[in-house]
C-alpha cells in the first residue's frame, strides 16, 4: 500500500552479500499498514495475515530461511510470518531486521523504559 517495499531493498543486499536467492515466498492477503497501531492492535491485523506461496512449498522444506523485516516494533509480524513459513517445514527461520522501535508505554500494556 505504501508503494515502496524496503525490506524487499534490504534483501537484495543481503541476498547478495551473502550469496543467497531472494523469494518472495509469502504472500500477505489481508491486514495492512501498522504504523498508528499500538502492540493489541498489531498482533491482531497480522494474525493468521500471511500465507505461503504454494510453489515455494517444497523449495523452503528442509533449508534455512532468512526472513527480512525493515524494522522491529512488537515482533508480531515476525512471529506471524515464520508461523507461516513453517507449514513449508524449514530447517530453521531467522529473523533479520534492521531497525528496533522504540517501546510502547504502559497505556499499551508494556513497560515503559525511559
Amino acid at each position: 500500500m505504501r508503494g515502496y517495499n524496503q525490506a524487499r531493498v534490504l534483501a537484495e543486499v543481503v541476498a547478495r552479500h551473502i550469496g543467497a536467492p531472494v523469494a518472495n515466498a509469502l504472500a500477505r492477503p489481508k491486514g495492512g499498514t501498522q504504523v498508528r497501531m499500538g502492540p493489541r492492535e498489531r498482533r491482531t491485523n497480522v494474525h493468521g495475515a500471511f500465507r505461503v506461496v504454494p510453489s515455494f512449498i517444497s523449495r523452503i522444506e528442509g533449508r534455512e530461511v532468512i526472513l527480512i523485516d525493515d524494522v522491529l516494533t512488537t515482533g508480531a509480524t515476525g512471529v506471524s510470518a515464520a508461523s507461516a513459513l513453517g507449514e513449508g517445514r524449514p530447517k530453521a527461520i531467522r529473523l533479520l531486521t534492521f531497525a528496533r522501535a522504540l517501546p510502547f508505554g504502559p497505556q499499551d500494556g508494556l513497560p515503559n523504559r525511559n
